[in-house]
């Protein structure tokens, strides 16, 4: 009986040790994809890898996509210390708060499957057609990207998105010198400034 007893209190306790190890993954796994998501809109692309798997066209997606989102902070920083929260919503596609905290409060709430080094996140009412994958690399939960999408849709659009970081940027130092006297007037900037630096970029310049 002790003996049995033994192996009982035993395998519960591995049991146990299980269940605390799946539970910090998920909270680990939270935590990494919310640093992820911060990484892209502070437009770090350095920390967006470390909490990333990529292969070359995803790491090349986040370079483009962090360019973009470093020089849209830079646009809206500069637009809210001359004009105020009005400032937000000079960018193109206006603010994206809203999205931000959307993906926080799926995270918090998403259903996390764990098996092994993989897992997966999706909504708990199970109807997540996308959900997201995840790969444990050196003790650090990744976003698994090449399994997120396919990201050749968005290197295909380099030049536009360049050409939008650029009008972004140059906008930016615009408000700085004090060239607009509202935000209306910055953000039909921003499109003028995209247009332009599209079409220098088509050019070759």
């Amino acid at each position: 009986m002790f003996h049995r007893l033994c192996i009982g209190v035993a395998l519960s306790a591995i049991a146990l040790s299980a269940a605390s190890a799946r539970a910090d993954d998920q909270a680990d796994i939270r935590t990494s994809a919310k640093a992820f998501s911060k990484a892209l809109v502070d437009g770090d692309a350095t920390a967006a890898k470390h909490y990333s798997v990529t292969d070359a066209t995803s790491e090349k997606a986040l370079d483009l996509m962090s360019e973009m989102t470093k020089a849209r902070k830079t646009l809206i920083d500069a637009a809210v210390a001359k004009f105020g929260d009005e400032g937000k919503n000079v960018t193109l596609g206006g603010p994206n708060e809203s999205r931000q905290e959307a993906l926080r409060t799926d995270l918090d709430n998403a259903k996390i499957d764990v098996k092994g080094d993989t897992a997966t996140a999706s909504s708990k009412d199970g109807n997540d057609s996308r959900p997201m994958y995840f790969k444990k690399e050196k003790g650090v939960w990744k976003i698994d990207l090449a399994k997120l999408a396919n990201f050749s849709s968005v290197t295909q659009r380099a030049t536009q998105m360049h050409a939008i970081a650029q009008a972004y940027t140059t906008t930016a130092a615009e408000i700085h010198d004090g060239k607009y006297k509202t935000a209306q007037e910055a953000k039909l900037a921003v499109r003028q400034n995209a247009i332009a630096a599209n079409g220098r970029r088509g050019r070759g310049g």
